[in-house]
């Protein structure tokens, strides 16, 4: 799994929104929806539960197994 992936979770958990994590990870938003969406593609389940407003870790997908 590509480390990069890691990091964008970890940034989109930790302040809940694409955008913010893309701040902080000197990427555009879409990079960040991309690397999110390949991360759910490898573990074969979403790890965001979505709202307009925040993005949520699903419960049953906080671990890397």
């Amino acid at each position: 799994m590509d480390i990069a992936l890691i990091k964008t979770f970890l940034e989109v958990a930790a302040t809940g929104s694409f955008v913010q994590a893309s701040d902080r990870l000197f990427v555009t938003q879409s990079a960040v929806s991309l690397r999110v969406q390949r991360l759910e593609e490898n573990l074969d389940r979403p790890v965001f539960a979505r709202s307009k407003a925040t993005r949520e870790i699903m419960p049953s997908n906080f671990k890397f197994c």
